[in-house]
């Protein structure tokens, strides 16, 4: 019974931490699991490339050196060209992943940026190795998710939140347009007074000099 019990409450714990998994982190352990079964194919097919050289082309009991040479070299060229191709398609398959997260993304309209020097981060390169360990004695099918795209909320203005930001934006630029027409408005009537200002003082700098030399004039006249 106490057996019973715990195998009970050990089944509930796991189910409620499945539960607890987010639909992101299920995609995640889903591609881990996806990598997992493709670099095991992958190794599958190296290790079925020695065992058909053992097979079909170590026939004879003796071989010379340049016979050995000449079977590793071949043998080198295969398991190389093997390896080329596997690593472009992971490569290819990564990089449409990522190209296909963006699509969705910009079609939700959002903008988003990928910190490729976290690749090289070995803690979490770590996790993620952890991560691949704890799939590996579950179905696919644990890892299943509804195929579902992101709301839209570009053009549509359907956040509240971003209405209000937005609107809140449109007011201070509107009031940050209008100080600026005015302190141009004034800043024009400033120079046009000091227009006026500097005709003025010339004006009265030329009279107050006609009217020194009209009274020097003057006294010369008195004094002949």
């Amino acid at each position: 019974m106490m057996a019973a019990a715990s195998t009970a409450r050990s089944a509930t714990s796991i189910s409620q931490n499945e539960q607890e998994i987010s639909d992101h982190e299920l995609q995640v352990l889903g591609f881990l699991r996806f990598l997992r079964m493709k670099r095991m194919q992958h190794v599958r097919e190296i290790s079925s490339l020695f065992r058909d050289y053992e097979k079909w082309k170590l026939e004879d009991a003796i071989y010379t050196k340049n016979n050995v040479l000449e079977m590793l070299s071949a043998l080198a060229t295969e398991v190389t060209h093997a390896l080329e191709n596997e690593l472009e398609n992971n490569a290819h398959a990564n990089a449409l992943l990522l190209k296909l997260i963006f699509q969705q993304a910009e079609e939700a309209g959002f903008l988003m940026y990928a910190d490729f020097n976290q690749l090289e981060n070995m803690n979490l390169l770590a996790e993620m190795k952890s991560s691949e360990q704890a799939v590996l004695n579950k179905p696919a099918t644990a890892f299943t998710v509804k195929s579902q795209k992101l709301r839209k909320i570009a053009g549509s203005g359907t956040d509240p939140h971003v209405i209000i930001e937005r609107d809140t934006l449109r007011e201070e630029v509107h009031s940050l347009n209008d100080k600026l027409t005015k302190l141009q408005a004034q800043v024009k009537l400033a120079c046009g007074i000091l227009k006026s200002t500097q005709k003025l003082e010339k004006s009265d700098e030329r009279r107050l000099l006609a009217l020194e030399i009209r009274s020097r004039n003057g006294v010369l006249t008195s004094e002949l």
